[in-house]
């Protein structure tokens, strides 16, 4: 087995190592070779062209003249600028015709100009690039018949060119060869592109490939015996040899074509843009300007080829890359951009020349007045380029994109929108509705721990089986990489070797995934794997915080239970025990005797202790709040304020609320109206307490001196305000305080009714 491997790689390494000979033979031939003369006559003997100052036009040949022999010489042996039989310096007797007349002359040969040269060279230059880069992509995809064929192809299209560059000398089997090879090229390159970049119904048609190489390998025999023929044979076969060659380049763009507007995915669109591109870039201008013109008038278009054939070039570059990477992406957006701008600078280019053209024309100008036509033309050309480009990018993107998706433009968008995540909802929304409905995915799902559970959301069509293990497992899955299957797509969102979620995608239908579409999915996965981990991160925060806030009501809860027992341990025990010791006290002071005026300052402090004992009790928990309800306690805490001197005005609704919502708002509040009595210095106070729809709010607004409210209770001594912001919050509810210096304070908080 590795032997015959071996031999068959040896086998496919022939060609190439036998069209490299040839092209380093005809380099060296061309550098070294016979001399010119100066003329270029095509296959009739027709002189078509004279060098000024060349030896050919110093012996009187013109444009016109018709060769009949050099040396005895016939013209079908020298049709090129060169002579294989003679060197610079030897003289030679040529023989032409001129109308009905036939001259002689005596002519030297010279060696060609560096440009002559140079210029076939790059012919030279084109081959090997064809030759080698085919070469590349063999030896690196041995297995794959597309890289098989493109060799052959390219190789053909090396020899073809080497061959063609070799005939410009005089060498007679380089001619047969060169009308071969160009027979047998479009059967190559329509049966590459049947196969490539897909596989069209054509390529399942053997009989269609079979009589497709063998009307190539019969006009490849004609156009080997073509020299033996007249000139007029001659020139009806050039013809043929180059619409045979235009129809192949014709057919190949056609395939491309129809293979772009039939897929369904935006890979294989992008590659085939690719070399869509190359193949129009290299052949394009090489059928328009050097094959077309031959096919008709027997000549190409001046000296086109100078131009037409390093442009080939790119074809073997864009196929080579086509077939060797898979991830287009950045050729894609080169691409992309080059042709709006290309685009845009057409269109400014006509759009400035006909303005110039139609004002100059219309409006006869001096010189300031061009000028200034100028320089307004000019700004108005630069004002359009903007919106012009914008314009024309979009229809470009259109043009590429279609119904698919922008890859580079996706993982940005994506990008930003998970960065900018902290819901679980959002998170579903981005990776389960917005990543596949851009991805044209018939539908996603997402696995991720939430409250300590695994939930599943999205399409249930997509089934991952270890999903679940492997998020309780939490141990990395093959490092986070893409799995892809026929049917699925599964996207470990791993963060520091740590699965914390899991994310698939539906294949499309009979579709494949592409190299992009992972290198996509991959990318989106780091970000959707951060999103996901800032979304636990906020969730856990979020339920310390409910829990702390939890802790704290049952703070403030306890607290109060504790008031309300220690109130009731002091009305029941202490405060009644005192209350008897009066009694006792006032019947031994009935009773006289020596004492009595002593046991009247006891039963006196006894009444002032049992008063401050009632009021503490009613500090911690207010009679009236638990008898009357809030309403009432308010006005009881009001009538206090009022005996200290200030006027306070009451505006209260009877609400039925929870003791814990009560006893807040009436701590709240006391310890407002506390702070006016003894900080505003106000001689006036509104308390109001109001239902709000579902809400309570109480206000207490004074108008005393003011102040200016600091952006943290507790500041500067604000602790009265920090207290009741916390009962606030403890109630669900929140605090706000308005004032300004002179112009008084207003307190409100707000809750929830239970």
């Amino acid at each position: 087995m590795r032997l015959g491997a071996r031999f068959v790689k040896r086998v496919w390494l022939l060609p190439a190592l036998i069209v490299l000979g040839l092209i380093f033979w005809t380099a060296a031939h061309m550098l070294w070779g016979a001399a010119t003369y100066g003329n270029l006559s095509d296959l009739t003997g027709r002189v078509i062209e004279v060098d000024a100052n060349s030896p050919a036009e110093h012996g009187g040949l013109q444009v016109g003249d018709v060769l009949l022999s050099l040396n005895d010489t016939p013209p079908l042996m020298w049709n090129g600028y060169r002579h294989p039989l003679y060197r610079a310096g030897a003289v030679t007797t040529l023989t032409f015709q001129r109308g009905d007349r036939v001259y002689t002359t005596t002519i030297p040969a010279e060696l060609a100009p560096v440009n002559r040269w140079l210029a076939q060279l790059m012919i030279l230059l084109v081959a090997l690039a064809f030759c080698l880069l085919s070469l590349v992509v063999l030896l690196g995809r041995p297995e794959a018949v597309e890289a098989r064929q493109f060799y052959v192809m390219c190789q053909m299209w090396a020899a073809s060119l080497a061959m063609g560059a070799l005939s410009t000398v005089g060498v007679q089997v380089a001619s047969n060869w060169f009308g071969a090879l160009n027979g047998l090229l479009t059967p190559t390159m329509i049966h590459f592109h049947a196969i490539f970049p897909e596989r069209h119904r054509l390529a399942r048609r053997r009989w269609s490939a079979v009589a497709l190489y063998v009307t190539g390998g019969v006009l490849a025999v004609s156009f080997w015996l073509r020299p033996s023929f007249s000139f007029q044979s001659i020139e009806t076969t050039q013809t043929i040899m180059y619409v045979w060659l235009l129809l192949g380049l014709v057919a190949a763009i056609g395939l491309m074509v129809a293979a772009y507007v039939t897929t369904s995915s935006p890979y294989a669109r992008r590659r085939i843009r690719l070399i869509l591109f190359g193949t129009v870039l290299g052949f394009g201008p090489f059928g328009l300007l050097t094959a077309a013109p031959i096919a008709l008038s027997g000549r190409a278009a001046w000296d086109s080829w100078m131009i037409t054939i390093p442009l080939m070039s790119a074809l073997p570059i864009a196929y080579a890359v086509a077939l060797w990477r898979y991830n287009l992406m950045g050729f894609d957006r080169a691409l992309n951009r080059g042709l709006a701008y290309l685009v845009v600078s057409a269109f400014l280019f006509g759009a400035y020349f006909v303005a110039l053209m139609f004002f100059y024309t219309l409006l006869p100008v001096d010189r300031v007045g061009s000028a200034a036509l100028g320089a307004t033309v000019a700004l108005l050309t630069a004002v359009t380029f903007r919106p012009l480009r914008d314009w024309i990018q979009q229809m470009v993107d259109r043009l590429f994109y279609g119904g698919w998706y922008d890859y580079r433009g996706l993982t940005d968008e994506v990008g930003q929108a998970l960065a900018r995540t902290l819901e679980p909802d959002a998170l579903v929304e981005v990776l389960v509705h917005q990543v596949p409905q851009a991805m044209h995915l018939p539908g996603a799902a997402l696995w991720l721990q939430r409250e300590g559970e695994i939930k599943f959301t999205g399409k249930s069509g997509v089934k991952v089986a270890r999903a679940r293990a492997w998020i309780q497992e939490g141990e990395p899955v093959e490092s986070g990489k893409v799995q892809m299957t026929q049917d699925h797509a599964v996207v470990p969102l791993v963060v520091k070797e740590h699965v914390v979620g899991v994310w698939g995608l539906a294949a499309r239908a009979s579709e494949e995934w592409g190299p992009e579409d992972e290198s996509i999915l991959t990318a989106l996965g780091r970000h959707a794997a951060l999103a996901a981990q800032n979304v636990q991160l906020v969730a856990a925060l979020r339920a310390k915080v409910v829990e702390v806030e939890e802790m704290h009501r049952r703070l403030l809860a306890a607290r109060e239970d504790e008031r309300a027992d220690l109130a009731r341990e002091l009305h029941d025990g202490v405060i009644q025990d005192l209350i008897g010791l009066r009694y006792r006290l006032d019947a031994l002071q009935d009773e006289g005797g020596d004492q009595v005026e002593q046991v009247g300052d006891i039963y006196a402090q006894a009444g002032l202790l049992v008063d401050e004992l009632r009021q503490l009790c009613g500090n911690l928990r207010p009679l009236a709040l638990d008898q009357l309800g809030l309403a009432a306690a308010l006005r009881a805490m009001m009538r206090e304020a009022t005996e200290r001197g200030l006027r306070v005005e009451a505006q209260l609704q009877e609400i039925s609320l929870p003791d814990r919502v009560a006893i807040g708002l009436y701590r709240i509040g006391r310890e407002a109206l506390f702070n006016v009595w003894r900080h505003a210095g106000a001689s006036r106070a509104v308390v109001t307490l109001a239902r709000d729809r579902d809400d309570i709010v109480l206000a207490v607004a004074d108008d005393g001196c003011g102040f200016v409210p600091a952006s943290s209770w507790g500041k500067n001594g604000c602790f009265g305000l920090l207290g009741m912001a916390e009962r606030a919050e403890a109630l669900g509810g929140h605090l706000v305080v308005e004032s300004e210096p002179g112009e008084g304070t207003r307190v409100t908080v707000r809750c929830g009714l239970y």
